[in-house]
Parts: C-alpha cells; sequence; structure tokens
C-alpha cells in the first residue's frame, strides 16, 4: 500500500512572457536491498528531499492496516526539476538498517513515479572459534560468552551463554554470526569457562557438566559452583578457561573424590596456565 502526502495549497505567479511549468505529482515507491520492507526487517522508512519539507515524511511497514506504507508513498505535486532525495529505513528497534540518497528528476507529466532500492548501512559478523586449536568437543565448551565493544551478546531469550555450536545448512558452525553492525572496526572478545566431571589424568576428555561466565552480576567473580546430581562413588573435576577464543588455563591434574548421598562434597580444583 502506498501513502498519499497532502498537498499544501500553492500558488505561483507567472510572467506573461514566460513558458508556463505545471506542478506534477510524485510518487515515490521502495524496497530495501531488493527485499520489501518486511522481508528486509525494516518498520519504519523516512523520505527527505533537500530544500523541501514533507508533511509527513515518516511512513510505516504495516501491511493489512490503514497506516501502511510497505511499497511507497504519494508526496504530492512538484515543479518540474532534479531533487536530491535521501530513503532510510529502520528496524523496529530504531536503528537505521538502509539508505540511499540520489538526484531524481521530476517531470511536466501525468505521474511521475521513482524506485528506490535502498542499500543497507549495515552488515553481519560471522565467528570461528576454537580452543587452542580444539574443536567444542574436544576442549569441551557447550557454551560461550562473547562481547561486542565491550557489550555482552545475549541470545533472543536474552540469555548470554550461547552454543558452542550451531546446526547450519549442510554442517555446524563452530561459532556465531552477529549482526547488524554499522561501518567501521568492531572488537570481539569470548570467554568460556567449563565444569569437566571424570576427565582423564591430564585432564582432557569426560563431561561437561556446568559452563559459566568467569564473572557473575556486577562483576564479581565466579569461584564455585554446585554440580548436582552427582553419582555414589568416586569423581575427579576439572576446570577450563579460554579467552579471545584460545585455552588459557586447564586442571592439570584432577584429583579423584569419594561422594555418597545425601552428603554435600566439597571439592576445590585448581586450574593452572598452559605448559
Amino acid at each position: 500500500m502506498r501513502r498519499l502526502v497532502p498537498a499544501a495549497l500553492l500558488a505561483a505567479a507567472t510572467a506573461a512572457c514566460g513558458p508556463t511549468r505545471e506542478w506534477a505529482p510524485l510518487e515515490v515507491d521502495w524496497t530495501f536491498g531488493g527485499k520489501s520492507c518486511t522481508d528486509a526487517g525494516v518498520a519504519k522508512m523516512q523520505i527527505d528531499i533537500d530544500g523541501e519539507i514533507l508533511t509527513p515524511n515518516v511512513f510505516y511497514c504495516a501491511p493489512g492496516s490503514a497506516n501502511d506504507a510497505s511499497l511507497g508513498a504519494d508526496l504530492g505535486t512538484f515543479l518540474p526539476g532534479p531533487y536530491t532525495t535521501t530513503v532510510t529505513g529502520f528496524d523496529s528497534a530504531g536503528n537505521l538498517i538502509f539508505q540511499s540518497t540520489r538526484t531524481i528528476q521530476v517531470l511536466q507529466v501525468a505521474r511521475n513515479v521513482i524506485h528506490f532500492d535502498a542499500a543497507p548501512t549495515t552488515g553481519t559478523a560471522t565467528l570461528h572459534w576454537s580452543f587452542a586449536g580444539k574443536s567444542c568437543d574436544a576442549a569441551g565448551v557447550t557454551t560461550v560468552r562473547v562481547s561486542l565493544d565491550n557489550l555482552v551478546i545475549t541470545d533472543a531469550q536474552n540469555n548470554p551463554a550461547l552454543p558452542c555450536k550451531l546446526a547450519i545448512t549442510g554442517g555446524t558452525l563452530e561459532g556465531t554470526t552477529i549482526g547488524p553492525l554499522s561501518p567501521g572496526s568492531h572488537t570481539f572478545a569470548l570467554a568460556a569457562q567449563s565444569v569437566v566431571m571424570d576427565p582423564a589424568a591430564d585432564g582432557s576428555g569426560g563431561t561437561v557438566r556446568a559452563d559459566t561466565n568467569c564473572a557473575g552480576l556486577g562483576g564479581a567473580p565466579v569461584v564455585e559452583l554446585q554440580i548436582a546430581p552427582v553419582p555414589d562413588g568416586n569423581h575427579s573435576f576439572a576446570v577450563r578457561a579460554t579467552r579471545l577464543n584460545q585455552l588459557i588455563f586447564y586442571t592439570h591434574h584432577p584429583v579423584t573424590t569419594l561422594f555418597t548421598a545425601p552428603f554435600t562434597t566439597a571439592v576445590n580444583v585448581t586450574a593452572e596456565a598452559l605448559p
């Protein structure tokens, strides 16, 4: 659907000896990266013409509603000539994600229809990670924490623990894709800390029982976790910690402890730097 911008009452004086220039209607239609606003994730569109005041100049991608302008907008009438025009698309959070500017030519015809395909202003980054050259499974890492420009990245449920592996078409991605990103330089950081039960004597292998940030609420360090249930018998635990996608500490020599229900057994687990 296209929206109509009401034309203001205009008065123009034309010299008797000069040529007559008549006002011509202008319609601007839009897509975003070749997609409709719905498919491109655009919630709001803004159009600006240098030297002109458009009221309104903001429209909404709302198919099926009375306010829908998903296809474009009728902007009223203009004198023939060139106009520098900008179409901008915003997502539902108000982020500018598409924008294009170009000079359009209004002709003295029955109707001027101009199509804009706004270009994306953001991109995405796909991160690939390993842990001292090991895969997620080999390093015993099931979840990771990622920060972008010192801000923690969360999933759709606001959970900062991202899966170490993602199922993608044709295989598995040991990493994640983050976006939208504004143009320019960005800093990524990766942190993971895993608690593993019954590793080998050298601290490798075992079953991951917990993953946690190295820091908790308020930045206080995480120094203990409760692991339950633990079957009766002798078990050992190891800790592995990563930073910037590299394993930096792990338990070299796990200590075996006897566990008996219903008692809670305290185990001190240390992690040492890589040899």
